[in-house]
């Protein structure tokens, strides 16, 4: 039997998505750069999903051979892209979230977000999907507050130390790559949720226990006790 005491959820993505502000504000910005491609294409460059403005900004140079772009300044168009789009959105959990949460907290299980993101960027999104009426601030992890970022699990070790329990003894929930490779690296169980359709295989190669397209294709009980006591 594995005993099971603890979830960790990444934020964007995982629990709701902004997705089309971020595209759509990288292909704004590569486009003031003479550099031609989709927001859609974005989601088709493996290891797009998790790997925040810098390392989308590094593949995107190295992907067009473009050493000639300043990656900073380029990282600072993107962002007033995206401050702009996301005034023009409407923050929805994805659906069937809040009902596998109800059942994680139903289990009697503690919760964590642990995310990549940069604390300026979050709490307006914290703030937008009211994400601290079912996990209080002090149990979100940030970029800030660790000095290693995924998928090193720095941040799974310190959400375990507020949780109370073992690394090993945890679920995480998360839609990259880095998500899965932070759950192995802590010795904890990986639970793929993809925000696009490229990143179901790399999920699970990534070290996934089992992938969701879906929150609502997950009953939690069930895969709760198939992780416990295996396919009995």
């Amino acid at each position: 039997m594995r005993a099971i005491r603890a979830v960790i959820l990444d934020f964007e993505g995982t629990i709701g998505s902004v997705e089309g502000c971020h595209t759509k504000g990288f292909s704004i910005a590569a486009a003031s750069y003479g550099i031609s491609i989709s927001p859609e294409e974005f989601l088709l460059i493996p290891g797009y999903v998790g790997a925040g403005d810098q390392g989308v900004t590094k593949m995107l140079c190295a992907r067009f051979n473009r050493p000639d772009i300043d990656q900073e300044e380029f990282k600072e168009r993107k962002k007033a892209e995206y401050n702009r789009l996301l005034k023009t959105v409407k923050f929805v959990m994805r659906p069937g979230f809040e009902h596998v949460f109800s059942q994680i907290k139903r289990n009697l299980l503690e919760v964590s977000v642990v995310s990549l993101t940069p604390t300026e960027q979050a709490l307006p999104l914290i703030e937008g999907f009211k994400l601290e009426r079912l996990i209080p601030r002090e149990r979100i992890i940030l970029l800030e507050d660790v000095r290693e970022t995924k998928p090193n699990p720095e941040a799974v070790y310190k959400a375990a130390e507020k949780m109370e329990c073992k690394p090993e003894e945890i679920i995480v929930f998360g839609d990259g790559m880095k998500d899965m490779q932070l759950a192995k690296n802590a010795g904890a169980i990986g639970i793929g949720m993809p925000c696009n359709i490229s990143s179901f295989k790399e999920l699970m190669d990534a070290g996934a226990y089992t992938v969701f397209r879906s929150w609502e294709h997950i009953n939690f009980e069930g895969l709760l006790h198939t992780i416990q006591f295996g396919e009995e």
